[in-house]
C-alpha cells in the first residue's frame, strides 16, 4: 500500500468511529442518543436518519353523502425493531411525530388527530415512552380553507416530522418524510 492510500483509509476510520460516537452516543446516558438533525428531507449526509426506517403514505377516501369532507389518513410504514415517538412525545427532549401540509408550496392548517400511541418498554427519566409502529395511521382533518384549496389543486402535499428509535432506545436523527394525496371529488 501506498503512502496516499494508507492516510486515506486512516481517515476513513477516524470519521467512522466519529459518525459511531455520534449517532451511539456514550453508554449509561439518561438520554437517548440521537445522531445530528439532518437539513436534508433524507439521509444525504452520510449519517443514519430516520428516513432510513420510516417511509409514510397519504390516502384521500371520498366523503359519502353524509360526509361530503371526505378522509385524508397519513400511514406510518416503520422497520422491525424500530419505532416513532408518538404525539405528543413523553418528554420534551423527544421529537414527536407531526404532520403538516401545503398546497401550491403554501403552508395550511390542518387538524391531525393522533393516536395514543402504545407504552413500550423504554423508560427515561422515570417515564415509560409512548410510540408508534409500522402501520400506525393518524386521520388528518381538512379545514374548510384547506379543503377548498386542496380540492382546486387536486393534491396535497405532506411533511412527516419523525424521530425513530430501535426497540432497545438508539434514536437516529430525526427525519421529514414526503407523501402526497390526490384529493377531490374523483380521488
Amino acid at each position: 500500500m501506498n503512502r496516499g492510500t494508507v492516510l486515506l483509509l486512516a481517515g476513513a476510520a477516524i470519521a467512522a468511529t466519529i459518525a459511531g460516537f455520534v449517532i451511539y452516543g456514550q453508554q449509561g446516558s439518561s438520554r437517548p442518543a440521537v445522531a445530528s438533525e439532518p437539513a436534508a428531507t433524507s439521509n444525504g449526509g452520510g449519517l443514519a436518519a430516520s428516513a432510513d426506517k420510516v417511509d409514510v403514505s397519504a390516502a384521500w377516501t371520498k366523503g359519502t353523502a353524509d360526509e361530503s369532507a371526505g378522509r385524508l389518513t397519513v400511514t406510518l410504514h416503520v422497520a422491525d425493531g424500530w419505532h416513532v415517538n408518538a404525539h405528543p412525545a413523553s418528554l420534551d427532549f423527544l421529537i414527536p411525530t407531526e404532520v403538516s401540509g401545503r398546497v401550491d408550496d403554501e403552508t395550511v392548517e390542518l387538524a391531525p388527530t393522533y393516536p395514543a400511541g402504545t407504552e413500550s418498554d423504554i423508560e427515561l427519566e422515570d417515564t415509560r415512552i409512548r410510540v408508534y409502529g409500522d402501520g400506525t395511521t393518524i386521520d388528518v382533518g381538512l379545514p374548510d380553507e384547506t379543503s377548498r384549496r386542496a380540492r382546486a389543486a387536486g393534491r396535497l402535499d405532506l411533511t412527516v416530522r419523525v424521530q425513530s428509535c430501535s426497540d432497545d432506545g438508539t434514536c437516529l436523527a430525526p427525519s421529514n418524510l414526503e407523501a402526497a394525496a390526490r384529493i377531490g371529488d374523483e380521488a
